[in-house]
């Protein structure tokens, strides 16, 4: 009998390999796979064909497992751990490339649609919010532009949330930190003091407005004309003029700059757009460059932007988030939309509906397209993408409808709370128009 390992014509055994089968269950969901004995990574499936890849961590960072990723949609993180042979696996959803692209290629390349970007930024503010509250359990470790994707189909955003909490080595983190100053995405006080740690709760608020003004605007938010005229090269010193404490948003109430730099495109497009966000930006973009704390949370990015999405004109009449108290902005020429969880939808042909439009308030944004408003054989009404779905008529006045278990009324006239019967005296004057003699 010849030896395991000696050559026979031409065939040699180089290695047998030790494989084990396993099946774990993970938030209820059974998933099974092999692995190589001692391997490092592997991955298990579902009887429905989902893929977990899965890691063998020495020392992994024990609060991953009390996250519960199944709560972020937008957070790329564990799903499951589990503890075996005094280490453990960490399970998590392969990502499809072929899906996501980077941030830094969708903001930093070409152009896209106006709705786009509106989705885009309210994708981030929403990835931002959940981002926030993990971070306040487990210390970000970094800010990192590669950490973000977005999906190339709806502009929706996963941040890969690990890669902000582990230590990289000096040299890899000041490369990325270096590739980001130039970008103008870090806070200003790092461009004061590169040896400062942005990684913080305020650091990563500057960094996420930049990114929404650059998601809306197409530009930088902060002037640099004169800068640039005095430093054709750009080097820290331009930098830190640029994007440090001594940095001049392009838009402000005393002097409108937008034009005099890199600003034109924002100076159309937040000339459209809601006051509120625009002081926002003021927020975080003046008072917050001199006090870091003032700096908008992600929740109030979040809020925003869901408002400027449920009002978006998809035809660019009116990119305005009206006051619906004192009626200024609103028009009258269409009915509205009001939903008990607090969202006032305008009713018009090829408004889009979002599932986060239908949600309870304080639910995780989920921006995903649910349905369109479309001139059905009774009038407007909401079809649905899911196949088989009811469409829900919207010409039914004084009458309560029922949406994915939402009550609404359309109305003329909408009204910032819902069915409860108080109806202040400035609000009156325009939800009641006055009968002419």
């Amino acid at each position: 009998m010849q030896e395991i390992g000696a050559v026979d014509h031409g065939i040699c055994l180089i290695e047998r390999l030790q494989m084990e089968r396993l099946t774990v269950s993970i938030n209820g969901e059974k998933y099974s796979g092999e692995r190589v004995l001692g391997a490092e990574t592997f991955t298990v499936s579902n009887s429905a064909g989902k893929t977990l890849t899965a890691v063998v961590a020495e020392h992994p960072v024990e609060e991953w497992g009390h996250i519960g990723y199944e709560r972020f949609s937008h957070l790329h993180g564990p799903v499951g751990i589990l503890d075996a042979d005094g280490k453990q696996m960490i399970f998590r959803e392969a990502q499809n490339d072929e899906t996501y692209e980077k941030l830094e290629n969708v903001l930093f390349g070409g152009p896209f649609y106006m709705v786009q970007r509106i989705l885009l930024s309210l994708s981030l503010a929403a990835a931002a919010a959940e981002a926030e509250e993990v971070f306040s359990k487990i210390p970000m470790q970094q800010l990192r532009l590669d950490a973000f994707y977005v999906n190339k189909k709806d502009f929706s955003v996963k941040i890969l949330s690990e890669m902000l909490a582990e230590q990289r080595s000096e040299t890899e983190r000041d490369n990325e930190y270096r590739k980001m100053a130039r970008l103008g995405l870090m806070p200003p006080e790092w461009y004061e003091d590169p040896a400062g740690n942005p990684a913080t709760l305020e650091g990563f608020r500057h960094f996420l407005a930049v990114l929404i003004f650059r998601a809306l605007c197409a530009s930088d938010p902060f002037d640099g004309s004169y800068t640039i005229e005095q430093y054709p090269y750009i080097g820290e010193t331009v930098l830190k003029n640029l994007y440090g404490k001594d940095a001049e948003y392009i838009l402000v109430s005393e002097k409108n700059k937008a034009n005099s730099y890199a600003g034109a495109i924002a100076s159309t497009v937040l000339g459209k757009i809601c006051p509120r966000l625009k002081k926002l930006f003021e927020q975080a973009f003046v008072e917050g460059v001199r006090h870091p704390e003032s700096r908008p949370s992600a929740a109030q990015w979040l809020e925003n932007q869901k408002n400027m999405m449920n009002w978006y004109d998809s035809d660019g009449k009116d990119w305005r988030i009206p006051d619906l108290e004192s009626g200024e902005g609103v028009r009258t020429d269409i009915d509205y939309l009001c939903l008990s969880n607090g969202i006032v939808l305008p009713v018009y042909q090829k408004k889009l509906v979002y599932q986060y439009m239908f949600q309870e308030s304080g639910a995780p944004c989920d921006e995903k397209v649910t349905g369109v408003i479309k001139k059905g054989d009774r009038g407007l009404e909401i079809q649905w993408k899911k196949e088989g779905a009811p469409p829900v008529l919207l010409n039914r006045y004084g009458m309560e409808i029922r949406i994915q278990d939402i009550a609404g009324e359309v109305r003329r006239y909408p009204r910032e709370r819902y069915m409860d019967g108080k109806v202040s005296a400035v609000s009156r004057k325009w939800l009641i128009p006055e009968k002419k003699s």
